[in-house]
């Protein structure tokens, strides 16, 4: 199977149950990159096909009669199929390195697929594409569909290639004439009518000198070539007929045109068994239908036909199908007895076996779907699982189909239901990566019909999607926004509190938050979050545990209350304590939200506040509140004190006026110290504590001046002058790290000249400094800008000459850091000074050895020093200091780039840290360092393997900026990990979704880096990305800057694989975009308008007018490479064409203003190009010589300097180019003497083979040319 025998379910739902009845065993492991892609690719499939079709069904509801169009189901079915075809090619690049793969089941994954593929298409052709508009040619799809799935190409190439050797060895042996033939008959039993004509062709050269032939047959045989010649086969016709009419009247003429020459040969009396045959299969005649039948059992069976390998029995029903009922539909059961007549050579054929493929085929072609449903229910692992299983019943389900086996609507949408299921517990089990698994799980079970399943499945996904996949805050929302837009709010209720209680002995302030969102959700008006303070509180000391944590949030909240109730209170509790006043406290004593456990706090306060602030009744409000209270003694005259305004605003008025006012503080501490005499005792007694303290306030006051004094003085620093000894460098310092915090806080408060006055005395006690000092000062002095010669040069002085006594490693990088600032480095004990005179007194020390080679060795020594931020750091400046510099302001000197041995001795040191120590890893730390090691091209894979891997477990918790730095480096590395680029990919998903406008300006910075970077990753589309470009790439597109459209929208082309909604074209290629044509430098208007062409945005004449006429002005100009100049003509060829082909509807005016704008382009260009494909490379050549065969338009003078650039760069064409050169010739009859000499030469001495195809080609043009060529003759 597709996932392997150990892995899928034995059986599914077989009957209209609402759920799967099997149990979907596991496999150990998860699924290996090719089938995990897999399920994504459909999944997109799926959702997007889902999305139209419900759109539908909704105006359905409104009262429009619609369906699913005819189109859209095409489409679905081709999707399926390219998704596994796609899949089938990645598991055999794997097959070819499956010795160093854990995927013992690859083999039988592979056959599996081969299998489904299979499936896919011709339950396509029988049920889907047959209820479509194009409801004809059946029979030829049938056809091609045998031929691609049963590697029938390469076994006619073989039959093809023994019958020209027959020809060409046989000798006139009968044995070797009689199987020549039979190869021919079957060739033209499987319309391989170019294979025919060619064998024809060159059997009439063979037998034109042989006088022993029978001129009869000589005659018949070339009457034959010529009618395979001149008419075209009957795929071709299937192929370019638009409508039935046209089909049916194509098929008439060829038939007539058969049995015309077939009348002819019968009038000369004699007829030939080599070619009768031939004859009565193309036209179709009744008369001896099963002699010919006969005769195509004989030729397909290996036994009796010159076929090599065992073929199946529908080949002969397929062919007798293809001959004789070419416009008949399956479904339609006109030709059912043929098929069951058909079936029983199969019973008849020795240690014959019906194989489930075998019961599908029949199923399809007798249009019995309860025979395929059986067989798909029974033995659905041969055609892979329910992952394939689940689609084909959906296929069926929208065209109809499952109402023939069965009848009742319930049952048809219970039955698509339990396929669903089936595939829903597939996702979910341990097969795939759980962050994929429950994600395309969720789309599944959202598109059930039932809806008690519907809830249930999505109910159970969300919820374990929430519990073992949401680690963060955001994703959780991310999981209740979901669950709310599949109107599941008791789920998303399930989740809050989950989260609560996860929080709410931890984090009070976040468990508040989540019980915020569950009131939003909830229509209960249950007081969650006053319980939950309420039951806190009670605890030992909890008022006091939620004062201290509502001050901090009450700072977070720029000082304003939190809400209402409980909350609200305890929010303007916090306020209060922090600056205290009774009025305010009085108020929270007598609020409804007080809680009785806070009245102690609040007397606390009381205390401290010294007044109520309040008289009357207010004051009355405080004494009720209280009076219930149990209060001992103290707190009782407290209360009762403070109640009683009148002494105080006495003894107020008094004081104040008598006393200086200097003593405010003071006297305000004796008035609340002396209340309780005031009130018991009078007046005197507490004037007399007022007295006794005067002498205390004095001395208090004079130790405030002394403070405010010493305060008010500048800050000195002081150091003794220098040591005179005998070593004149040798100086006495007390007080360097003054010196560098004065620095520190210059730098802070960006007083740049007083940095500067600063310089001296750092360059004068700088080699006295400790290496964090060092690095500290060089950091500062970088950032402001210093680039004072001798200061720089006096850091490198003291770097090397004094060394670094015990530096660490963020030392080393903060003054690799000021280096790269400065633009400055040492590489040969030379500056970027280079007549810096202190290098000419520093002795040789400096010539031998390099300031930044030294810092590399100290790194190495203070290894157990290093942590990821300081590697983080380090790499940056080094990558800044290895760039090539730009000559500009402050740049006008030689590029240098750091020594090779110091730059590997860092990035060793660096990655080998990185490797021993993946454990310590910082989030903050990964985009810089993993951006690091990619700019200076340290592409070690051990080290981007473990980075990768750490990035799929950090990239739930990255910002924007470090996803954008984290894909780029794996770009550059070219480090393929598809976990770690699908979780890139769903946290650019829930950034970009979580964002609001305001901040998409900066957000827009980065959208252009990251899909240029997962453009070099993929060849192909990343499906998760791709929903994410589809879903916020318009939001975008106003902010985006012209460089970055021009980076954004060509990478478009490749990560874009299905067909984009016009609302989307619309906002990606009008709009901004359009502003910019006419401003577009280099390549961008090219990479550009190739991509309108490959996404479908073919319908806007106008667009498409302007940027024509920006690129003939570009092309003449000779802006543009020869490849982007071929290729954009190669679009706008192309974009007439596809409106032809996509938009039947379009009007005549349309397709001919499409045409005159082709003309255009091609007459506007025409003169200048012959001089500028002088250098052009093959790719362009042969593209534009193609954009001008499709258009049937080409000036001779520009084809002969194509040609001419062909001949003198012909060795670098393949056999598939060479083609393109010939039969452009061909077309427009220009004739390249010199290239077609050699061209010959190259097949002659074999250094291109020549097959049928190709020979075809060749014969076609030469025939154009008129010319000859022995060589076509002699194979």
């Amino acid at each position: 199977s597709v996932l392997g025998p150990s892995f899928m379910d034995t059986a599914s739902p077989g009957s209209a149950s609402s759920e799967a009845s099997s149990a979907v065993p596991e496999r150990s492991g998860e699924l290996p990159r090719p089938l995990s892609a897999l399920a994504s690719r459909l999944h997109s499939l799926f959702a997007s096909f889902q999305q139209r079709a419900a759109a539908v069904t909704a105006m359905a509801e409104e009262g429009h009669e619609l369906e699913v169009s005819d189109r859209e189901l095409e489409g679905y079915a081709m999707g399926f199929k390219t998704a596994l075809e796609r899949a089938r090619r990645e598991v055999e690049d794997a097959l070819e390195e499956s010795a160093l793969l854990d995927w013992p089941e690859i083999d039988t994954d592979y056959e599996s697929l081969c299998r489904a593929m299979a499936c896919v298409d011709i339950v396509g052709i029988c049920f889907v594409y047959e209820s479509a508009t194009r409801s004809f040619g059946t029979a030829s799809r049938l056809l091609n569909w045998y031929v691609a799935h049963h590697d029938m190409d390469q076994e006619i190439t073989e039959i093809s290639s023994r019958a020209h050797d027959l020809l060409m060895h046989g000798d006139g042996e009968s044995d070797g004439e009689e199987e020549f033939w039979e190869c021919v008959q079957f060739l033209a039993c499987m319309d391989m009518s170019k294979h025919v004509a060619l064998l024809l062709t060159h059997w009439l050269q063979e037998k034109s000198e042989d006088h022993e032939v029978d001129q009869g047959l000589f005659d018949d045989v070339r009457l034959l070539a010529t009618f395979y010649a001149d008419i075209p086969s009957m795929n071709d016709i299937t192929t370019h007929s638009r409508t039935v009419a046209e089909f049916e009247k194509r098929m008439d003429n060829r038939m007539n045109l058969a049995y015309s020459g077939w009348s002819k040969v019968c009038a000369t009396g004699k007829q030939h068994k080599e070619t009768a045959f031939i004859w009565q299969l193309n036209a179709g005649s009744e008369e001896g239908m099963e002699s010919l039948i006969k005769r195509m059992c004989e030729l397909t069976s290996p036994e009796t036909g010159p076929v090599e390998s065992e073929t199946a029995w529908y080949l002969k029903v397929i062919l007798e199908y293809f001959w004789f009922y070419p416009n008949l539909n399956v479904t339609g059961g006109a030709v059912s007895s043929i098929v069951e007549s058909a079936a029983k050579l199969l019973s008849t054929e020795k240690d014959a076996s019906v194989t489930p493929m075998d019961v599908v085929v029949h199923a399809c072609l007798t249009g019995n779907v309860n025979e395929l449903l059986t067989t798909l229910s029974a033995d659905g692992k041969e055609f892979g699982g329910s992952m394939t299983v689940c689609h084909i019943v959906d296929l069926l389900y929208y065209t109809g189909s499952l109402s023939e086996a069965l009848p009742a609507e319930r049952d048809v949408e219970q039955y698509r239901d339990g396929h669903l299921g089936d595939y829903i517990d597939l996702l979910t089990s341990r097969a795939l990566h759980k962050a994929l698994g429950y994600r395309l799980a969720e789309d599944y079970a959202a598109a059930s019909h039932e809806e008690k399943l519907r809830r249930r499945k999505l109910s159970k996904i969300l919820l374990e999607t929430a519990e073992e996949i949401s680690p963060t805050d955001n994703d959780l929302m991310a999981v209740i926004k979901r669950s709310l837009d599949h109107r599941l709010p008791d789920v998303a209720l399930r989740i809050c509190f989950a989260r609560y209680e996860a929080l709410s002995d931890k984090d009070v302030l976040s468990a508040i938050r989540w019980l915020e969102r569950s009131q939003d959700i909830s229509t209960s008006r249950k007081p969650l979050i006053s319980d939950y303070l309420d039951a806190l509180s009670m605890k030992e000391g909890g008022v006091g545990h939620l004062v201290d944590i509502f001050k901090a949030a009450n700072r977070l909240n720029g000082g304003e209350a939190l809400g209402r109730g409980r909350l609200g209170f305890y929010s303007r509790l916090a306020a209060a304590t922090e600056r205290p006043e009774g009025g305010t406290i009085a108020k929270l004593i007598v609020s409804d939200d007080c809680p009785p456990e806070a009245l102690p706090v609040l007397l606390s306060e009381l205390r401290r506040a010294k007044g109520c602030g309040v008289q009357g009744d207010e004051a009355m409000g405080v004494l009720g509140r209280l009076q219930d209270c149990d209060l001992n003694e103290e707190e009782a005259d407290l209360v009762e004190s403070l109640l009683v305004e009148d002494w105080d605003e006495l003894i107020g008025v008094l004081l104040y006026s008598v006393i200086p006012k200097l003593l405010h503080s003071w006297i305000s501490a004796a008035i609340f110290r002396a209340r309780k005499a005031v009130h018991r005792g009078g007046l005197v007694v507490m004037l007399g504590r007022l007295g006794s303290g005067l002498a205390d306030a004095s001395e208090a006051f004079e130790v405030l001046s002394a403070e405010a004094t010493v305060r008010a003085m500048p800050s000195l620093l002081r150091y003794t002058t220098p040591f005179r000894a005998s070593d004149p460098s040798h100086r006495h310092i007390t007080d360097i790290q003054a010196l560098v915090g004065a620095v520190h806080t210059d730098f802070y408060g960006n007083s740049r000249e007083r940095m500067v006055s600063r310089a001296p005395e750092l360059m004068h006690f700088m080699a006295a400094m400790r290496p964090g000092e060092l690095g500290l000062v060089s950091h500062h002095f970088a950032k402001m800008g210093y680039r004072e010669k001798g200061f720089w040069a006096e850091v490198s002085r003291a770097v090397m000459e004094y060394g670094m006594v015990d530096p660490v490693a963020w030392d080393v990088a903060c003054i690799v850091n000021a280096f790269a600032t400065i633009d400055y480095y040492d590489e040969k004990g030379s500056s970027i000074l280079q007549d810096a005179d202190f290098f000419m007194t520093s002795g040789l020390f400096l010539s031998r050895h390099s300031c930044i080679l030294f810092l590399a060795d100290q790194l190495r020594t203070v290894v157990g020093t290093i942590d990821h931020i300081t590697i983080s750091v380090l790499l940056h400046g080094l990558g800044r200091l290895n760039e090539p510099r730009k000559v500009g302001e402050h740049r006008g000197r030689s590029s240098h780039r750091i020594p090779k041995e110091a730059l590997d001795s860092f990035l060793d040191t660096c990655g080998d840290w990185i490797m021993a120590n993946r454990g310590n890893l910082k989030v903050c730390a990964m985009g810089q360092s993993m951006q690091g090691f990619a700019k200076l091209k340290y592409y070690r894979d051990d080290l981007f393997t473990a980075l990768a891997e750490k990035v799929r477990e950090m990239a739930k918790d990255f910002n924007l900026a470090q996803l954008s730095m984290v894909i780029n480096a794996m770009a550059r590395s070219l480090t393929h990990d598809w976990e770690a680029e699908e979780a890139v990919c769903l946290r650019l998903e829930t950034i970009l979704a979580e964002m609001d406008d305001s901040q998409l300006p900066e957000a827009s910075n980065f959208i252009a880096g990251i899909l240029t970077a997962f453009l070099k990753l993929e060849a192909d589309c990343h499906p998760t990305l791709e929903e994410t470009i589809l879903r916020h790439l318009p939001r975008f597109m106003p902010l985006l800057s012209m460089t970055d459209i021009v980076l954004t929208v060509p990478s478009l082309a490749r990560l874009v694989q299905v067909v984009p909604q016009r609302e989307f074209l619309e906002a990606i290629f009008n709009g901004k975009c359009r502003q910019y044509i006419a401003a577009y430098e280099k390549e961008g208007l090219g990479g550009i308008m190739l991509t309108a062409q490959r996404l479908g945005f073919t319908y806007d004449i106008c667009w498409w007018e302007e940027a024509v006429e920006q690129a003939i002005t570009t092309i003449n100009r000779g802006r543009w490479k020869g490849l982007t100049a071929a290729s954009v003509i190669y679009a706008v060829a192309r974009s007439g064409l596809g409106v032809t082909s996509e938009n039947s509807n379009v009007s005549t005016e349309i397709l001919t203003q499409f045409k005159n704008m082709r003309k255009r382009l091609f007459e506007s260009v025409s003169p200048v190009l012959p001089d500028q494909v002088t250098d052009w490379h093959p790719r362009a050549v042969t593209t534009l010589l193609t954009a001008c065969v499709k258009t049937d338009y080409c000036d001779k003078e520009l084809a002969r300097a194509l040609f001419d650039r062909a001949y003198a760069t012909l060795h670098q064409y393949n056999a598939k180019d060479i083609s393109q050169l010939i039969s452009a010739m061909g077309v427009f009859e220009v004739a390249h003497g010199n290239l077609i000499r050699v061209v010959e030469q190259r097949f002659e001495t074999k250094a291109l083979v020549m097959d049928p195809g190709l020979m075809a080609v060749f014969q076609t043009a030469y025939s154009r040319l008129g010319r000859e060529w022995l060589f076509l003759h002699r194979r």
